[in-house]
């Protein structure tokens, strides 16, 4: 099948890595169209109000949600000192104790980060417990 997208005049060594290139093309859309689908089917299991899922697939969910968790507390300590000396946001209280100045205006993008990425958070949990709930034979 894979000669038919070849030029019928090409012989040899050319018309075999024609035929070779046409097969990888098509195994790259074949591919990606596992992976739009697979995304579908991530977007449909964290977002997604409609429908049940067991238990495979609910632990599945909230493992999903603790990944995202943890590589959100990994970013933030990886940029956050990028953006602002470490210095700077250590203060010394009157007793002595170091801690964080959470005032300093050099965390407002942390500050805004954060709402939004909870907000997304939960919309994943509460989709994926209303999924099971569905399951269970719950309202939810």
């Amino acid at each position: 099948m894979a000669r038919l997208l070849c030029p019928p005049n090409l012989s040899g060594s050319i018309a075999h890595i024609c035929a070779e290139v046409a097969l990888k093309s098509k195994l790259l859309m074949c591919w990606l169209i596992a992976a739009a689908r697979g995304g579908e089917i991530v977007m449909n299991l964290l977002f997604s109000f409609n429908g049940r899922i067991g238990r495979a697939k609910f632990w599945l969910g909230y493992l999903a949600m603790i990944i995202l968790m943890m590589l959100y507390g990994v970013l933030v300590s990886l940029i956050l000192p990028l953006i602002v000396p470490l210095d700077q946001l250590v203060v010394t209280d009157v007793d002595g104790h170091r801690t964080i100045d959470y005032t300093n205006p050099a965390l407002l993008p942390a500050w805004i980060v954060y709402p939004v990425f909870f907000v997304v958070w939960t919309c994943m949990a509460i989709a994926v417990c209303a999924k099971r709930f569905h399951d269970r034979g719950k309202s939810g």
